[in-house]
């Protein structure tokens, strides 16, 4: 924002483009649609970010795609201290309280899913998932919920890349066999698996979105399969989806709370002017 509270229209547009392009690489003319903007502004706005390594344009074809610089920010998302750990940490302390094991956050990076927050059980004999520590995103149910709800041609062209290796004698390694364990978490709202990772691991996990209804990550329920019954799957899912819900209603208002308030004034003169328009 600038010094009077206003934002910077400039930063505001070149991040609706960078959030654009996390749904994948994009040509010029669908990038400045999806933001509503001109593509002469658009074009100059992705030059910018492209000095920096934000975007990059592949040379054959023009499509532009998030770049090597946006990586900088990894370790400090799967770092202590992230935003997404600050917004769900009472939730997390809540549900490991109200279960009595691992509550955890994953985000999909690539064909990886990494764990961005976590409070182990404290039982003696618990499954942990690492924060910072990435595992292949087919692997468990906090990979396919993170997987669940992309486009089908991210989920393709992803899929075509995917390596699909087994962790276990129970991970899924046939693409088929996954698209169709795929439409089931998205019919059903929630994912869970049974060792598909780690031998004798339960995971019970449903999508955190945003205020637009898209998935930013993963919320998971991690235990042993000799605690974590079907019985328990039953009893923690409704548990895991209230907190998935309250999280995102944090992340909804933690993000209007960054909003500049407009006054009536403001909001006359936007509309005598027929608001702030579009280059």
């Amino acid at each position: 924002m600038g010094n009077d509270g206003v934002p910077v229209r400039a930063v505001s547009r070149a991040v609706a483009l960078l959030v654009a392009l996390t749904d994948g690489p994009r040509p010029l003319g669908h990038l400045a649609a999806a933001t509503e903007l001109s593509k002469t502004t658009a074009f100059r706005l992705l030059a910018t970010l492209a000095g920096d390594h934000l975007v990059i344009q592949d040379p054959d074809t023009g499509v532009y795609s998030l770049g090597p610089g946006c990586l900088q920010f990894l370790d400090t998302l799967s770092g202590p201290g992230n935003g997404l750990e600050f917004v769900a940490r009472p939730e997390l302390e809540r549900l490991r309280n109200e279960t009595g094991e691992t509550a955890a956050v994953h985000v999909r990076v690539g064909g990886q899913r990494i764990c961005v927050t976590e409070l182990p059980s404290r039982q003696t004999i618990r499954y942990i998932a690492g924060v910072g520590v990435a595992e292949p995103v087919h692997a468990g149910s906090a990979g396919k919920v993170l997987l669940a709800w992309l486009d089908a041609d991210e989920l393709g062209h992803l899929l075509e890349l995917l390596p699909m290796e087994p962790r276990t004698t129970t991970t899924i390694t046939n693409r088929a066999v996954l698209l169709d364990a795929l439409a089931s978490v998205r019919e059903r709202g929630w994912a869970v698996s049974h060792g598909e990772r780690i031998e004798g691991a339960i995971g019970v996990s449903v999508p955190i979105r945003d205020g637009r209804g898209k998935v930013l990550a993963s919320l998971s329920v991690i235990g042993p399969a000799g605690r974590l019954t079907d019985e328990r799957q039953a009893e923690a899912l409704p548990l895991v989806t209230e907190a998935a819900a309250r999280i995102t209603e944090r992340l909804v208002r933690a993000g209007e709370a960054g909003q500049p308030r407009r006054s009536a004034a403001d909001v006359e003169t936007a509309a005598t002017t027929g608001g702030t328009g579009h280059d």
